[in-house]
């Protein structure tokens, strides 16, 4: 932190006193960029470190499901239900991507589950259900050759899965 930082910050200590709400206090805080940067690294070590928890090769996931194990009616609710669960900063830091903050979630919420599901495969190559179930729906209702090409060069650009999706389709 720079001298005129600490100088910010210390000054802005110095002139709360008890009657100040925190909630100010901190938004006059995060306007000193240092003191912004910082928190938001320490926010996304927080964040990884929700993430690291699920990707651990013996945490339970939804995204760890066999094709078979997949309900499509319930599946994405699911993995909602999971990160409410397990990750609960990580869906929020999601909706706040997807939604504008004075709109409620939505129920059925198919992008940020889509998000969580591609994010996740990157951290760890076994929570590929997501991916499984894309691949199993382009060979159920009898996607053409130029469908499943799309999709597989999109999930390559998005998660770089390109060659599982092929392997799948073949």
């Amino acid at each position: 932190m720079n001298e005129t930082d600490k100088v910010s910050a210390l000054e802005l200590f110095k002139q709360a006193d008890a009657s100040d709400n925190i909630e100010n206090i901190l938004k006059e805080l995060i306007r000193i960029p240092t003191v912004y940067d910082k928190l938001w690294q320490n926010i996304l070590i927080h964040l990884s470190t929700e993430i690291d928890l699920i990707c651990g090769l013996r945490n339970p996931s939804v995204l760890r499901s066999k094709l078979a194990e997949i309900n499509p009616e319930t599946f994405l609710k699911e993995i909602l239900m999971e990160m409410h669960q397990r990750c609960p900063k990580v869906l929020q830091f999601l909706m706040t991507i997807v939604i504008p903050l004075h709109i409620a979630m939505p129920e059925r919420s198919h992008v940020i589950a889509a998000m969580y599901a591609l994010a996740m495969y990157q951290r760890n190559s076994q929570l590929i259900a997501f991916q499984k179930a894309v691949a199993a729906a382009c060979l159920r209702y009898n996607a053409g050759n130029g469908v499943i090409k799309l999709n597989c060069i999109v999930l390559y650009f998005v998660c770089g899965i390109y060659k599982t999706m092929i392997k799948t389709i073949q």
